[in-house]
């Protein structure tokens, strides 16, 4: 009776309710002994188990290959010695000097570990999120304080000098560290915020027995360097903390006393996970190889700065520049005293120089952008990845989940991409065909992390949320292979438009409010659109990248609409000016005149977020409440933006590999080029009484506060384009 009870859990397939808590208890690879709900010991040859409802003895529990609940869960102000969970901060030695202090940079990680496994009684997996805004932001501080008085030029070979490195003068262990840990080096207030580097997204590991980890990175509040957004150097330190925690690498107790301390509670396994450019990191390190980081779970991640900045030749924002402001949000290692005064004119000079490069690109794949695409590196990985995206994210868009997805299937490396109907953001809290996220994460991290053979790689390669009904399908891989021609008619004749002055353009949004980009285009007259019929049907389902073919050719009175005297305009010079002309094209959803339908929308264009309700809860462990279960919420509109492409007049003739998009030719205004713009990455399902239209337009609507509000005098341009209508075709990929 025993030896079949045992089977049975094996292998996940228990029917007598007696024995529904009876779990399965790995620890470092090993099984250890466990007494059952009878009290006695029952040990098959394959393991021991344990029932759940026994005290927890500091040691991690699985059950079918999941991680269980196992210790009271405790936040980050009870004291390390009352709490199931040590928290503390070391401080990891890299190999550059970024900061030409002469010393090699450290890199400040904060730990929440559990105390069985700072006790010896297991290793852990660990679980890594590199957000760099965590350590605090510099928001409302003004960038061009930091480098207007800066002329200088960097030169970027001097980021790369090795700095000196410290000799350890002894060593502590995590017990040791963590009773000595200071919880105002977690919690601190820095100018305009107060700052908890603790992350509530992951209590629900902490009570399973995971360690998580985080690090702002080189040149945050608190490490030393310098904030180098984007660039090799930042992925860099951030692989020295997963080579920390796969024992290859040393860390210090402080700056100053040169005692060292080992991951000790690390089983050398490591996953990364985060959203944004926290989820743009864990791929940046896995395009290095690096040793210990056996998967990464980016939430809306970047996969190219060029991408992310531009498009086809074009920049989406004002002056063509993004990093060194990024870069200087998260700076705080920069500043000098509790006002947050620059300290360093050398890290100003360079922001500048990143400035000065990313903006005479033109938005054009230049040397600046090259050094930024991770994609580039794909031959390099050695891990798994799950990767999530929202179809509706128009911050960070679908196009670098997918050049992701592409890239380790290139390496031919486990992948998974999952595809959901929200914006930009994670999928905490809601159901994949009625599995909580959590719990799918929490067994693709058991797979990988603790080698649970639990059937996760099993899974479809490709998981996309319907936009009808959001339930989710499964596919075994992206895109459909078929591709069809659409009937096209453009409804505007002749088809031109014009890019009206941007102080018009402005007043308008002040007349209307705030604004969508759905709301903003009903609101488009010929003139400022072209508005492109299309032949799709109700029940066809666009899964891929669709692009439309189309002969432009582009005015030859191309002019600043402002002519007041800006030194920025001297510094864009004519070769901006015929450079870097948008065409925006957004394929978008329309019924009749008068009707609405429901359909998964962002309720405004910067809060990145498509409405959600709550639905139920699930637990996180003891001593926490139990979390909300909740799901995303249409809502009644007449137009949705389903996808979006932009290129620029003045590149013509090229295709979707972003590197092809370098100013190589010369082009002749008045002349009628062939294009394609390839528009995001889609899955959308035509309903009856629907018709998808194609707008073309010179403004990228969803950038609009970046480049109308911010600085409208620099990018204030006028010009138009028209187009040949006999010459336009709309390429879909369609499902059978």
């Amino acid at each position: 009776m025993t030896v079949l009870l045992i089977m049975g859990v094996l292998l996940g397939a228990v029917s007598n309710p007696d024995y529904a808590e009876l779990s399965r208890v790995f620890v470092s690879e090993q099984l250890l002994d466990a007494v059952s709900d009878t009290g006695e010991e029952q040990t098959g040859k394959d393991g021991v188990f344990v029932n759940l409802k026994k005290s927890y003895d500091g040691r991690p529990v699985f059950e079918r290959g999941m991680a269980q609940p196992m210790l009271v869960f405790s936040d980050d102000t009870v004291a390390n010695e009352d709490s199931d969970i040590l928290r503390f901060c070391v401080y990891v030695e890299t190999d550059h000097d970024t900061d030409a202090d002469g010393m090699a940079d450290l890199v400040k990680v904060f730990c929440q570990v559990p105390k069985g496994a700072a006790s010896g009684k297991y290793k852990a997996g660990v679980i890594y999120d590199p957000i760099p805004y965590t350590a605090g932001t510099t928001d409302g501080m003004e960038i061009d304080k930091v480098y207007r008085f800066t002329p200088e030029s960097f030169d970027y070979d001097k980021l790369y000098e090795a700095g000196e490195k410290r000799q350890p003068r002894g060593e502590l262990n995590t017990t040791g560290v963590a009773l000595k840990s200071d919880y105002s080096d977690w919690y601190y207030a820095t100018p305009g915020e107060v700052v908890d580097l603790g992350d509530t997204l992951y209590d629900y590991f902490l009570t399973r027995g995971f360690a998580v980890v985080t690090s702002c990175g080189i040149g945050t509040y608190g490490s030393e360097g310098y904030e180098l957004c984007g660039m090799d150097l930042e992925t860099d330190c951030h692989k020295c903390v997963v080579e920390w925690l796969a024992g290859d690498r040393i860390a210090y107790t402080d700056f100053d006393s040169m005692i060292q301390i080992k991951a000790d509670f690390s089983n050398g396994n490591v996953a990364m996970t985060g959203i944004s450019y926290g989820g743009s990191i864990p791929f940046a390190v896995a395009t290095t190889g690096v040793k210990g980081l056996k998967t990464i779970i980016p939430f809306s991640g970047i996969a190219s700065w060029y991408d992310y900045t531009n498009s086809q030749g074009v920049s989406l924002r004002s002056e063509g520049d993004y990093t060194q402001e990024l870069a200087f949000n998260n700076s705080g290692a920069a500043f000098g005293d509790a006002s947050w005064v620059v300290g360093d004119e050398n890290y100003g000079a360079l922001l500048k120089q990143i400035r000065d490069d990313e903006i005479k690109a033109h938005g054009d794949y230049a040397e600046i952008w090259k050094s930024m695409d991770y994609t580039r590196y794909y031959e390099n990985i050695r891990c798994s990845a799950l990767i999530v995206q929202g179809l509706n994210d128009f911050n960070v868009r679908t196009r670098n989940a997918v050049n992701m997805y592409s890239s380790f299937r290139k390496a031919g490396r486990e992948v998974k991409l999952i595809l959901h109907q929200g914006a930009h953001t994670g999928l905490y809290g809601h159901r994949i065909k009625g599995e909580i996220f959590e719990d799918l994460m929490n067994r693709w991290l058991c797979h990988y992390l603790y080698d649970m053979d639990n059937g996760i790689e099993d899974m479809s390669e490709v998981t996309v949320q319907s936009n009808t009904d959001g339930s989710f399908l499964e596919f075994d891989s992206f895109g459909a292979e078929r591709f069809t021609q659409e009937e096209t008619e453009c409804e505007d004749k002749p088809a031109v438009v014009c890019n009206q002055d941007y102080d018009s353009f402005l007043l308008k949004y002040d007349e209307l409010g705030e604004l969508s980009m759905d709301d903003y285009i009903n609101g488009l007259v010929p003139g400022e659109r072209i508005i492109i019929d299309t032949g799709f049907k109700p029940g066809d389902v666009i899964f891929g990248v669709p692009r439309i073919k189309l002969r432009l050719q582009a005015d030859k009175d191309v002019r600043w609409y402002d002519a007041q005297a800006d030194t920025s305009l001297e510094f864009f010079g004519d070769d901006y000016l015929m450079d870097n002309l948008m065409v925006s094209a957004y394929l978008v959803d329309t019924v009749s005149e008068g009707e609405y339908y429901p359909a998964y929308l962002p309720v405004k264009q910067i809060d990145d977020a498509v409405p959600v309700r709550n639905v139920d809860t699930f637990e996180i462990g003891q001593g926490h409440e139990d979390e909300c279960v909740c799901e995303f919420v249409q809502s009644l509109t007449d137009i949705k933006v389903l996808s979006i492409g932009n290129m620029d007049l003045c590149n013509p003739g090229k295709g979707d590999d972003m590197s092809e998009y370098t100013k190589d030719e010369e082009f002749e205004f008045g002349k009628y080029y062939d294009y394609t713009l390839f528009f995001n990455p889609m899955y959308y399902e035509v309903q009856p009484g629907h018709e998808l239209k194609v707008v073309l337009m010179a403004q990228d609507l969803y950038n609009y506060e970046n480049i109308y509000v911010s600085s409208p005098k620099l990018f204030g341009r006028k010009y138009s384009f028209e187009v040949d209508d006999s010459s336009i075709v709309l390429e879909a990929p369609l499902l059978k």
